[in-house]
């Protein structure tokens, strides 16, 4: 991990969750809730680039309290969603600007094709703010399922607990 992605996942924590009570730990952020661990990771793609933006995905994640978690691809979660699956005006498009190139052939392309290099938030600044609320949002959601999230998540159904966030908030929207 370079010294750009290592102070933006800090800057994250420092400036935003923290203060909502998230501590850190590699790329996953977490906060104790009433009878739940949120969890929410921060996931580069696996075809970035050092001499490219750093592209990733952000995955909210729920453990319950006192119950093993088996889940694999998120670990310490029961079930887990995209931050885009849970807050509908989260895009999923994220990407940090990188240092600029540093060899002579990567810098004319640079130059030759600008999207090389592009992003949707070139500010920073504005790219935490951002996430942080839709963290905020996606928590507060949650939080107002918890209940059917817990439920779902210790069915006997696979499905039910792979996609309870998911399954939870539609079944509260459809009411």
């Amino acid at each position: 991990m370079n010294d750009i992605i290592s102070t933006f996942m800090s800057a994250l924590q420092k400036e935003y969750l923290k203060k909502q009570g998230y501590t850190k730990k590699r790329f996953t952020y977490s906060r104790l809730m009433d009878g739940y661990t949120e969890r929410v990771r921060l996931r580069g793609s696996p075809w970035n680039h050092p001499e490219r933006p750093w592209s990733f995905s952000i995955d909210f994640g729920v453990e319950i309290e006192g119950h093993p978690s088996t889940e694999l691809e998120f670990p310490h979660t029961h079930t887990h969603a995209a931050l885009e699956r849970i807050v509908k005006s989260a895009t999923g498009d994220y990407a940090i600007q990188h240092n600029p190139s540093l060899n002579l052939a990567a810098q004319i392309m640079d130059r030759l094709d600008p999207l090389r290099q592009q992003v949707r938030v070139p500010d920073q600044s504005k790219l935490l703010a951002e996430i942080a609320s839709h963290i905020e949002q996606a928590s507060e959601m949650v939080n107002a399922v918890r209940d059917e999230v817990q439920r779902l998540c210790l069915s006997d159904s696979f499905d039910d607990r792979r996609f309870a966030i998911v399954k939870a908030l539609a079944r509260e929207s459809s009411q």
